[in-house]
This record gives structure tokens, C-alpha cells and sequence, in this order.
């Protein structure tokens, strides 16, 4: 196992907007990025596809029901 160090920023992206989420890698910084989805209904996150090692995305459904509405994240 070994282990790596990430910056301890931490930023917070509250998404109450219609579906798709299309995620600008110049809107990412060197650290967590949290996008909380509050939007009813199936969801589709779109994630850049050349992120840094750096940058990592948590999506978080903050409605508790995307077991029966289904959030999709894919690389575009």
C-alpha cells in the first residue's frame, strides 16, 4: 500500500439545477470537490476527463433516494 498526501482544501458545489451537471475541470481545485445533488428525479454528473492526480470529485445525494432515482457519473 502506499500512501499519498492531496491537499486539505476542501470545496462544496450545492446543485439544485435541472440534470446534466457538466463539471468544468477550470472550476476544480487542487484538493475534494463536493457536489451535493438536491434535484428530484434521475441525475447525470459529466466529469472532465483529463483531472489531475490531485483533484478528486465526491458526489453526494443529499435527497437519499437515488436508489430509485439513479444519479449517473460519466467522464466527458
Amino acid at each position: 500500500i502506499k500512501s499519498v498526501s492531496f491537499p486539505a482544501e476542501v470545496k462544496y458545489t450545492r446543485v439544485d439545477s435541472a440534470s446534466p451537471l457538466t463539471i468544468d475541470i477550470n472550476e476544480l481545485i487542487d484538493g475534494t470537490n463536493i457536489y451535493g445533488i438536491q434535484t428530484a428525479g434521475a441525475f447525470t454528473v459529466n466529469l472532465p476527463v483529463e483531472m489531475k492526480q490531485s483533484q478528486r470529485v465526491v458526489i453526494k445525494d443529499e435527497r437519499g433516494d437515488a436508489l430509485a432515482n439513479n444519479i449517473t457519473v460519466q467522464a466527458q
